[in-house]
């Protein structure tokens, strides 16, 4: 996956830019630029466009043969063999639909969330301060269609009656 730019929808508004956890977004000369070494494509910039000018797109990855990265076959019983480093608790099969606990070898669900945290979270959180901005200027906006409309209304007005004269 990579993130992609439609660099005629965006308007470098920099709202992608506030809620990169990672920083791997820039504007430069008014549209975003991805550091592709630093993106974690966690998808957070393209949900936050409000101009759509950001998508997740595959990239071509090459096909892997499933044995050049799996464990060795064990031929006797048909499956491969290897534990994790540590002990952790997990779900095993039982006789029947939701029954049965296990217990497994592997780092357990700390580990795991440690290792997968995005490192700035804090940039997350300037997102909300350009919802409000982005609410407020949506509001403006509306005052000045309103203004503009009774401008309109005032030119036909004086446009009547110069045609009357």
């Amino acid at each position: 996956m990579a993130v992609k730019v439609d660099l005629g929808k965006c308007v470098g508004c920099g709202i992608c830019v506030n809620v990169c956890p990672v920083n791997a977004l820039t504007i430069e000369n008014r549209k975003v630029k991805v550091n592709e070494e630093l993106c974690t494509n966690c998808g957070l910039c393209v949900e936050r466009c409000p101009m759509g000018a950001l998508s997740l797109e595959d990239e071509n990855i090459e096909h892997f043969h499933r044995e050049e990265y799996s464990y060795p076959r064990n031929d006797e019983f048909g499956r491969g063999f290897g534990r994790g480093q540590g002990y952790g608790r997990g779900l095993g099969r039982g006789l029947g639909r939701g029954l049965g606990r296990g217990r497994g070898f592997g780092y357990g669900r700390d580990s795991f969330i440690e290792e997968n945290e995005i490192p700035n979270q804090t940039n997350i959180t300037k997102a909300k301060p350009q919802e409000d901005e982005i609410n407020e200027l949506k509001k403006e906006i509306e005052t000045l269609r309103e203004e503009i409309e009774i401008l309109l209304k005032r030119i036909e007005e004086i446009e009547r009656n110069k045609d009357r004269r």
